[in-house]
């Protein structure tokens, strides 16, 4: 993939909103991401579904499914073929204004080197003016992060949220998937 490919309206708004509120519930946030990193610069992050059995999150895990089906039907309809619609991980992440978000790639030593994966990532938000920031930087461009939207992209490559410039957090879904290319060298790096 050379570029993020926009899955536009993709997911209604309502149900982003009830997958926020239920997320803003939940009690087993984490500050385990980025992995390795400093604990002034990790964010709180919260996994959905791993593959393993998480009995807590099982409402959680059925709604991401329903919106990844959701994304999957949009993605068809804009004749576009990315990704398979199973979810190899999933999970929700909040950022806000104070901390700058880090450069980083994902999956590069967790993937089986016969796979290619694809992330796919939406804000919960049914509105998030452009002003407020928080978009997604991918291989040093910005790509403005609009509510209903999924941006997908190689998680290979260099990307981060940019910062945000107000008091409101950020809530973002976050998707692997097995994507429809063939693998390729996994050890570039852009």
């Amino acid at each position: 993939m050379k570029d993020v490919v926009r899955i536009d309206n993709a997911v209604p708004l309502m149900v982003l909103e009830y997958m926020r509120m239920r997320l803003q519930n939940e009690e087993r946030w984490s500050f385990s991401y980025p992995k390795g990193a400093a604990f002034e610069k990790k964010h709180p992050k919260l996994t959905i579904y791993d593959g393993s059995d998480i009995p807590e999150a099982k409402l959680l895990e059925g709604m991401s499914h329903i919106i990844l089906l959701s994304i999957y039907n949009s993605m068809v309809q804009q004749n576009m073929n990315l990704f398979h619609p199973s979810m190899l991980w999933c999970g929700a992440s909040i950022k806000d204004r104070h901390r700058e978000d880090n450069i980083h790639t994902d999956h590069e030593d967790d993937i089986p080197d016969d796979m290619r994966v694809v992330k796919l990532l939406g804000i919960l938000h049914g509105e998030w003016p452009e002003e407020n920031g928080g978009h997604f930087e991918w291989g040093g461009k910005i790509h403005t992060m609009t509510p209903g939207t999924f941006l997908c992209f190689d998680p290979l490559v260099h990307h981060r949220a940019t910062d945000i410039l107000v008091d409101t957090k950020r809530i973002a879904l976050d998707y692997t998937v097995r994507s429809t290319e063939p693998p390729t060298d996994r050890s570039r790096k852009t």
